[in-house]
């Protein structure tokens, strides 16, 4: 079949005869869960999401909070953390704002000023006093952006330091999830399963930017000051006392039971993962594999443990 393009849909007229820019939103969002997803029309929806910021910024009225910052990497629980904060009192947190992939997401090929002003329109959409997003490292390193930024735009901003500590099981998640893509696993939704062939070469690089990546951030002082660092595999196995002695306290809010709908996706080992395991299993043994990361107020870098 041929994608004959948004023409086909016509856009309904709204029943007051007044087509307001949330109604047109509106619209436009019936119309692309109609249609087949391009990059054309990923586009058209992003432009369209970024005039519905502006009428944001412009529009509603402004008021001081404080910027919490999840500053991780993909497969590391950040879905979980992030839906964790919003349950938070009065907290909200948005995703990943800079992620060129999503219509919520700039153009890949900006400077930092750009991807700044697009978190600051962003944050304008929440309302409580404080408001968080996600910033994965590649995507602070694809727009030049760095905590030093951040900090001039957003003074007195708070940061969460989400990492892995096993980077082959992070790694593995993350290439099925690009076969699948399957991000999220929600109740009542079939868990899709993918075998991948992991090249040594391509691991043992990404294991290596992955931890100067973490360097890079753990190293500024902000992170000591404002900063906390949680592991997947604390907030998996203890999202409770994630909550109540690390994150809640950061933040100077009343700590609650963690709740949420999403559902671990990943529940075989490795060598059932992995089709060349036999070959790459000294590998994923090895110290290269494990990252550790020390808490702020301490040693701030990454060490093999």
């Amino acid at each position: 079949m041929t994608d004959t393009g948004p023409a086909t849909i016509p856009i309904r007229p709204p029943q007051n005869g007044q087509l307001t820019m949330a109604k047109l939103w509106r619209e436009v969002n019936r119309i692309g869960r109609q249609l087949k997803p391009t990059g054309h029309w990923l586009e058209c929806r992003r432009q369209w999401h970024q005039l519905r910021l502006l009428q944001e910024w412009l529009l509603k009225p402004h008021h001081p909070y404080r910027a919490v910052f999840v500053v991780t990497s993909p497969r590391s629980g950040s879905n979980l953390l992030i839906d964790y904060l919003g349950k938070l009192p009065g907290v909200q947190s948005l995703s990943e704002v800079l992620n060129w992939g999503l219509e919520i997401g700039p153009r890949k090929c900006l400077y930092f000023e750009k991807a700044v002003r697009h978190i600051r329109y962003s944050m304008q959409t929440l309302q409580t006093p404080f408001r968080g997003c996600k910033l994965f490292l590649r995507e602070l390193a694809n727009y030049r952006l760095v905590i030093d930024d951040l900090e001039k735009a957003f003074p007195a901003a708070c940061y969460i330091v989400l990492y892995r500590q096993n980077l082959a099981e992070q790694y593995v998640s993350q290439k099925q999830a690009e076969l699948t893509q399957q991000w999220i696993l929600l109740p009542g939704q079939q868990r899709k399963r993918a075998t991948i062939t992991v090249d040594p070469v391509e691991f043992k690089k990404y294991c290596g930017e992955t931890r100067r990546g973490y360097e890079e951030i753990l190293a500024h002082p902000a992170i000591r000051e404002r900063g906390a660092v949680l592991s997947y595999e604390q907030l998996t196995s203890n999202p409770e006392s994630c909550l109540r002695d690390v994150v809640c306290p950061l933040l100077n809010v009343p700590p609650i039971k963690p709740k949420s709908d999403l559902c671990k996706q990943s529940l075989e080992p490795l060598a059932d993962r992995v089709a060349n395991y036999a070959e790459v299993a000294s590998l994923f043994n090895s110290c290269l594999c494990r990252l550790q990361l020390s808490t702020p107020g301490r040693s701030l870098h990454a060490r093999a443990a």
